[in-house]
Order: structure tokens, then sequence, then C-alpha cells
């Protein structure tokens, strides 16, 4: 008897640890997983350049950390943490202990008083979440229904949000064939842009060649050749000869109109034609086909392209090419009318 009550403690010692080892084990596994795990795969991502995607982003050492110092959104941010852990931890520490001290004594309605102090602990943050949703809301809450009781005050909107109907979708938009980076100052972003040229500049460039099928490349140098020659060239041509034809024929005055002949009847159907498929790209969001389908040489584009994506065979391309010089040439039959001796 005196040997089992002996190794009776020993026993218990070692059962005890077991059950201690067995009762951290989980809670190791899971600070590994959801804890330990994210902070090194957020120190991973500190030092590289990491879109989001890629599955190789590059290796940038210490620069986001650098561009963090100078950032003064950062510090922004910071400063209003410390302003938060200062009035949601020591604020609440020491009303809570006021509060306290102010009903240590209370004998009438202590339960009630205790009640209220601490159901909001015992409640699910969810449903905490649904009623000051309840009360905030903008439209039918609980606060704004009190504040504009007396008609003082009112919803500057009362209307519901509304939300987008469609969203579409991009592919990448890269700078000289690799990608857009603020850390390495690599690329052109939008505050720059407006400072450099007109937002309009930008907008019919970015349309022109939006990534939608692929990626897109930007160059400096296909940006000015673009613009220049879709902008100013062909736009800007089109106005200047109206202009001059309006001033040249019709000494500068815009004629009233006569009856529509043959001529004039074919131009409107053409233009209507054209409108309608240049709606039709647009309300299926096909920009760029949209901006192709504005320049001169849509046909010749869209049949080379067809070509490219095995759509069509060589002969179909080439008729699509020679409809276009055809229509380019058609075009320039008035001016050239205007040349007679």
């Amino acid at each position: 008897m005196a040997s089992l009550a002996s190794n009776a403690p020993a026993v218990t010692r070692r059962a005890q640890r077991r059950l201690g080892i067995a009762l951290v084990i989980p809670v190791t596994i899971m600070m590994a997983i959801f804890f330990l795990l994210p902070l090194g795969n957020a120190l991973a991502y500190s030092v590289v350049d990491f879109d989001g995607v890629s599955p190789n982003p590059e290796f940038i050492g210490l620069a986001n950390f650098k561009e963090m110092v100078f950032d003064p959104n950062v510090w922004h941010a910071l400063g209003n943490n410390v302003i938060w852990i200062i009035l949601g931890t020591a604020v609440p520490m020491v009303c809570g202990l006021l509060i306290a001290l102010m009903l240590w004594g209370v004998q009438r309605g202590s339960v009630f008083y205790r009640v209220c102090f601490f159901l909001p602990f015992v409640l699910p943050g969810v449903a905490v979440g649904i009623v000051w949703g309840w009360i905030y809301d903008p439209v039918q809450g609980m606060l704004n229904e009190t504040l504009g009781a007396d008609g003082s005050w009112s919803v500057a909107n009362p209307d519901p949000w509304k939300l987008v109907d469609q969203l579409k979708g991009f592919n990448w938009l890269d700078y000289y064939g690799g990608k857009f980076s603020t850390s390495q100052q690599r690329g052109v972003f939008m505050d720059h842009a407006l400072e450099l040229l007109p937002p309009d500049y930008w907008r019919w460039w970015i349309m022109a060649n939006a990534p939608e099928t692929s990626d897109s490349t930007f160059a400096w140098e296909q940006f000015r050749d673009q613009v220049n020659a879709d902008l100013a060239d062909v736009l800007g041509n089109f106005v200047n000869r109206i202009c001059k034809f309006a001033e040249s024929r019709f000494d500068g005055v815009v004629p009233e109109g006569g009856v529509p002949g043959a001529l004039d009847e074919k131009l409107e159907a053409d233009v209507l034609a054209k409108l309608r498929e240049f709606t039709g790209f647009m309300e299926d969001r096909e920009f760029r086909k949209a901006t192709r389908f504005t320049r001169p040489g849509v046909d010749a584009t869209l049949a080379v392209r067809e070509l490219a994506r095995g759509r069509s065979g060589p002969r179909a391309a080439a008729l699509g090419v020679k409809k276009d010089l055809l229509d380019a040439y058609q075009a320039r039959i008035p001016d050239l009318a205007y040349l007679r001796p």
C-alpha cells in the first residue's frame, strides 16, 4: 500500500503534463496558421513589388518601407491609429472604473444598471452591428427619424444609392513591356498625366488601346503618334476642312438647305448605318472596336485582325483592305472635283 501511495502523485503529474500538452497543441497550430504564417507572408510581400496577381513579383528590398516613410498618408493613418488606441482602450477603462465606483454603493436598481452595463459585452458582435445599422440607416434609421421629428433637420439625399448595373473587366496595361510601379517610379500616373496634357487626350488613348482581349503596352512614342493622328490629323483636319469649305463656298455662312436629293439621302443612310454600328460597339462595351471604328482605315484594320485570329482567310482580308482603299479614294472625289481648271 505504501508503494502505491508514493507512485500516485507521479502518475498524476505525468497525466497533467500530457493533458496540458494536448490542450496547448491545437492552440499552437491555430496560432501558426492564423498568425505566424500570415505574418511571415506579409513580411515576404513587403520586400517585393507585388501587384496581387503576378506569381513571381520583383524583389525591391526596402523600397516599400522607404515609400511609406515619405508618404504623408501613412503618418496620418498612424496618428489615427494612436488616437483610436487611446480612445478605444484607456478612455473606456477609465470610464468603466468611474461607473463601477459610482454604482458600488447603489442598492435600488443595481440589477438594472448591471444588465445595461454588461449587455453589450454578452451580445454577439453581429447582432450589435445590425442594431447600429438600423439606427444609422440614412433613409429609415431611428437617428434620422428622431432628428427630423420637428422638421429642423432632414437627410440631404433620401434616395438609396444607385449601384452599378454592369462591370467590365480588363487585362493588364504595362509600361514599355514592364509593370507600372510607384515604388520604382516606373510609369505615368494620373496626377502627373493631367499636369502634362488635357484629360481628353488620355481618355481617347486609353479607350483606343483598352486591354480588353489581351494586354496593352503604353509607350510615349505610340501615345504621341496616335493622339496626333487621331485627334489632330483626322478630327482637326475634318473640322478645318468644314470651316474652310463654308468660308470659300458660302462666305462663312451656313446655307439654309434645300430639298434633299439622292446623294443626300444616301449620305444620311450611310451615316446612320455607321452610327448604329458604332452604338452597338459602345452598348456591348467594346471600346477599342468603337474607337477604331471611328478611325480611317477601320475596314482594313478589322480585316487584318480577323485574319490574324484565324477567323477569315487571306481572300476575305484582301477584299476588306481593297474596300477600305476604295472608300478612301471615293471620299476624295468631291475635293478633286473642285480642282477642275
